[in-house]
């Protein structure tokens, strides 16, 4: 497979798919209104390019980021804020350690080399709308994968 920008996302998605099966919800993009208890979404990113290579084909060096969420709700109180963010960072580190084992981080050959170059947490309580009462807690774990793809 050649390497491309939008190769590096398709084969992000592919990767999420394979290792978070159903009930996990693994969606390329926003999933919508279905909101199950356990969410992976393959998000927007970018690509900046770089100066052309000193080669007689000039290619050019891209860095991709994407943004890959892993939203976890556990149902209860606050206590359980703790479980949701356990449950998020298990499948945030099966991501890192399938990247690390190689060949896996040319992401089928997309890309030179794919990391986790970051992450950010977001805690939250969930509240039913009728009855205001709050349901559970939700973490959404987002970690940016930067792919380096030469074109």
């Amino acid at each position: 497979m050649a390497q491309s920008v939008t190769a590096v996302w398709a084969n992000l998605y592919a990767v999420c798919q394979s290792l978070y099966p159903p009930p996990v919800l693994v969606s390329f993009g926003d999933p919508g209104t279905y909101q199950p208890d356990v969410i992976v979404a393959v998000m927007g990113g970018a690509a900046t390019v770089g100066q052309p290579v000193m080669t007689p084909t000039r290619p050019q060096e891209f860095v991709v980021t994407t943004e890959i969420i892993f939203s976890v709700f556990a149902p209860g109180g606050d206590p359980t804020q703790q479980a949701s963010s356990t449950a998020a960072w298990v499948m945030h580190d099966q991501l890192v350690a399938w990247l690390r084992t190689s060949p896996n981080e040319t992401l089928s050959g997309a890309c030179r080399s794919a990391f986790v170059t970051a992450e950010t947490v977001v805690f939250s309580n969930a509240f039913d709308p009728v009855s205001n009462n709050q349901t559970g807690c939700v973490t959404e774990l987002t970690a940016t994968v930067t792919a380096h793809v030469r074109i």
